[in-house]
């Protein structure tokens, strides 16, 4: 313990040890001097008595001790006195500046308790609203119809991805963050996604693509629009990306848009019928006089002509408008022929016109030859056709009982055949055969239009029946053709299918069910 005290309390603690020993030391040899200097003056003074004797040995050793125990014992005592008081009022500044401080200290502690209650309160509060808005988040998350993918910015891997996510690119979560969904969209597509994944990495802000194709893994296609921005999440940041399927709006859009031009060629149909039934009316009329003044003329030459061969034969030759009759005589004829024949053209052309726009619903009974069918449908359509082909064939059956239907309807239905064949081939090298055949199995009636074009890729041939599908939209195509043809021919009983070889060609098969014997014996 006595080496651990500091060097000045040494000699304090000395001197207070030794301090009584020194004192009796001095009492000792005080009393000793004191009383041997008496007695050696008693003796020298033998007359004085003992009591006298005594009081002067009392009296000296009083006055010789008094100034010896006042400077060795009471003056000390008083200094020490001094020095307990002085001590003790220090320590009492001590004690007071101590409380002082301890109270201070206590105050600031108290408030630093305050303080860190305070904190802690605050922190709780904060924690339970970052609970509570992670679960917000979390919900959100997890039960949002759009697609969420969470990317790190610093090395662009996926760290979440909710259900809806699951279901549009049609994998588990694992799977889209071991492979990437830039896997899963089409080679442009997934450029375009993963150029705009980087430059959200790189340079932050609000990016977007309208239109993004997904191929998923059983080959179908979904469209979608994607939305990304850098959010904080825990401290990291987070490319925050959403996923939209927009296939559904996309191709309501797209069948609106057809809607719309369906509706636009249907007006000019329309319109198109009225000027042909009226164009019809106007060329008839021309056309009857041009047949009858033919006739006219033609009854005239022969009632003319044999006085002319006869003037012929007497005088020669003579001159016949800016030719001679020589040369006339047998071309006169010819261009009567050809009048009346050209005239009766035009009238059966208009006819089949007024026939075709005619609404018939009076037929519907009635057996058809349809050898009758075909051929008018192709008379129709013989220049159209032209336009696209130098091989058009027709090649009747012979013998072929006949169908119960409605004879215009399905002339309707041979034309748009015929029409969509020329339609598909790919040049006037192209060939398009019409028959007309008896299975001899089913005792059904065929016609089958045949063309050598581009074919029917199995996508097209699953919607072609549809009402309103159609891939010429921008070629003026309804989509209703096919649709419209199988519903008549279903209406007569028959059957309308069809074989089709992307890139060799197409074959339509009309069966239609023959009228018994007894129902026409007349024909």
């Amino acid at each position: 313990m006595s080496s651990s005290q500091p060097a000045a309390a040494r000699p304090e603690r000395t001197k207070l040890i030794f301090a009584p020993i020194r004192l009796m030391a001095i009492l000792i040899l005080s009393v000793f001097a004191i009383e041997m200097a008496v007695m050696i003056a008693l003796s020298r003074m033998p007359q004085l008595s003992v009591v006298a004797a005594n009081f002067i040995d009392a009296t000296s050793l009083v006055t010789i001790l008094f100034p010896i125990l006042y400077f060795s014992v009471q003056k000390p005592l008083l200094q020490l006195l001094e020095d307990y008081r002085g001590k003790e009022r220090e320590l009492l500044g001590h004690r007071e500046a101590l409380e002082e401080k301890v109270a201070r200290r206590t105050e600031e502690l108290t408030a630093a308790v305050a303080r860190l209650e305070q904190e802690a309160a605050e922190r709780r509060k904060a924690e339970e609203a970052l609970s509570e808005s992670e679960d917000c988040f979390r919900r959100i998350f997890e039960q949002n119809d759009d697609g969420i993918i969470l990317f790190s910015q610093s090395d662009g891997a996926i760290r979440d991805v909710n259900p809806a996510a699951e279901i549009i690119f049609d994998c588990d979560r694992d799977t889209c963050r071991a492979r990437g969904v830039t896997r899963f969209c089409s080679r442009d597509g997934g450029n375009t996604l993963q150029e705009t994944l980087d430059e959200l990495r790189d340079h932050g802000g609000d990016l977007q693509i309208p239109r993004l194709t997904l191929a998923l893994p059983d080959g179908t296609e979904r469209l979608l629009s994607f939305r990304g921005k850098v959010v904080q999440l825990r401290g990291e940041k987070i490319l925050y990306t959403t996923f939209h399927d927009i296939t559904r709006r996309v191709r309501l859009e797209e069948e609106a848009q057809q809607m719309q031009g369906r509706l636009i060629h249907a007006n000019r149909m329309t319109s198109l019928g009225m000027l042909v039934s009226s164009v019809a009316h106007e060329v008839n009329n021309p056309s009857n006089y041009i047949m009858l003044n033919a006739r006219l003329l033609k009854g005239a030459w022969d009632d003319i002509a044999p006085l002319l061969e006869e003037r012929y034969r007497e005088t020669g030759d003579f001159p016949v408008g800016q030719s001679s009759y020589g040369e006339m005589r047998g071309i006169l004829p010819e261009l009567f022929d050809g009048i009346l024949d050209g005239a009766q053209r035009i009238s059966s052309i208009v006819e089949n016109l007024k026939r075709f726009g005619r609404d018939d619903r009076t037929g519907s009974e009635v057996p058809v030859d349809v050898n009758e069918v075909v051929s008018l449908a192709c008379a129709i359509l013989n220049h159209y056709v032209a336009r696209y082909t130098r091989n058009f064939r027709i090649e009747p059956g012979e013998g072929l009982p006949r169908v119960r239907g409605n004879r215009l309807q399905l002339e309707q239905v041979v034309m748009n055949l015929i029409a969509n064949a020329a339609q598909a081939l790919s040049g006037p090298q192209g060939q398009i055969r019409v028959t007309t055949s008896c299975d001899p199995g089913s005792g059904q009636v065929l016609i089958q239009v045949a063309d050598t074009g581009c074919g029917i890729s199995p996508e097209v041939a699953q919607r072609i029946m549809e009402p309103f599908f159609t891939t010429r939209l921008d070629q003026g195509g309804t989509g209703l053709g096919l649709a419209i043809s199988a519903n008549i021919v279903k209406d007569a009983g028959g059957t309308l299918d069809f074989q089709s070889v992307p890139g060799e060609g197409t074959v339509f098969t009309l069966r239609l069910a023959p009228v018994p014997e007894t129902a026409h014996p007349n024909a």
